[in-house]
């Protein structure tokens, strides 16, 4: 298998699984505590099988968090509208 050859900026999988687990752990800590050290090993793997570059991997785990606590945020303001009206 070839390394590959252009950029790969951000790591989707660190991505998404980060999105996920942030989530996750803001709906339900037990769940996040489990998909926290998946997102982890997720991330791991994407350096360790040399498909990503470190910064690919650090930078989604930052707009990961960004957008979880965005989505988050979100969803609380539209649960408070809703018992409001």
């Amino acid at each position: 298998m070839r390394n590959p050859a252009d950029y790969s900026f951000p790591s989707g999988h660190t991505l998404c699984s980060v999105i996920g687990a942030y989530m996750l752990t803001a709906a339900n800590r037990k769940f996040g505590l489990a998909a926290i050290p998946l997102a982890a090993l997720i991330a791991f793997s994407r350096l360790y099988l040399y498909v990503h570059f470190p910064s690919d991997v650090l930078a989604s785990l930052g707009i990961g968090m960004l957008i979880g606590k965005l989505t988050t945020t979100a969803a609380d303001s539209m649960s408070r509208r809703t018992r409001q009206a």
